[in-house]
């Protein structure tokens, strides 16, 4: 079939996930799924999730708030993003690009984001009551709006994915919640 033809095919992934795989393998094995795209998260919050796949324990806490990249920090004013701190993984999305035939896209996760929350709590949504929500930052405050664009912008100058996924650019429901956990895995990449 024509590559024009072709349908295009992308899987969501986690850093960490990657990392453990190895990107160049990970490249591999989602390929060979038929798979033409790799849709990664460099930009995420804190949870709990199940990674059947893991030589080091079967449950992963991420870091909380953390950026998945190298951000160029001169770039932000008030807020700046939180760099993982293991170099290895702040590398995954470059690895992963030159290493595997994928095309890499970016997952971005703005505003909720519990450890920017506490480090700037008057940047955060505010209830009818006056209690701050510490896991989501306020989208119409002007400086959350600037540290938002300039993080689309930092991974887009940075990175140059292919396309840029951007989740929670407004304010987060109640219900919403704190931080999350994902147990729903089934490990098919075999």
């Amino acid at each position: 079939m024509p590559p024009s033809q072709q349908f295009y095919r992308a899987i969501y992934a986690y850093p960490w996930d990657v990392v453990q795989e190895e990107p160049s393998r990970f490249g591999e094995i989602v390929s060979a799924q038929g798979i033409s795209a790799v849709t990664l998260a460099l930009s995420y919050h804190a949870g709990k999730f199940i990674s059947p796949r893991s030589t080091q324990g079967r449950v992963y806490f991420p870091e909380d708030g953390a950026v998945y990249f190298n951000p160029t920090l001169s770039r932000y004013g008030k807020i700046k993003p939180y760099p993982h701190p293991e170099p290895a993984i702040r590398d995954v999305a470059t690895r992963l690009a030159e290493t595997s035939s994928l095309e890499v896209n970016a997952w971005v996760v703005l505003f909720h984001n519990t450890r920017l929350g506490i480090s700037y709590p008057d940047m955060t949504v505010r209830n009818a009551w006056g209690d701050r929500y510490v896991y989501s930052l306020c989208p119409i405050n002007p400086r959350v709006a600037d540290f938002g664009a300039e993080l689309v912008r930092d991974i887009a100058a940075t990175l140059s994915p292919k396309s840029i996924v951007v989740e929670t650019p407004g304010f987060l429901p109640y219900p919403h919640g704190y931080h999350h956990e994902f147990a729903s895995a089934k490990s098919t990449l075999d």
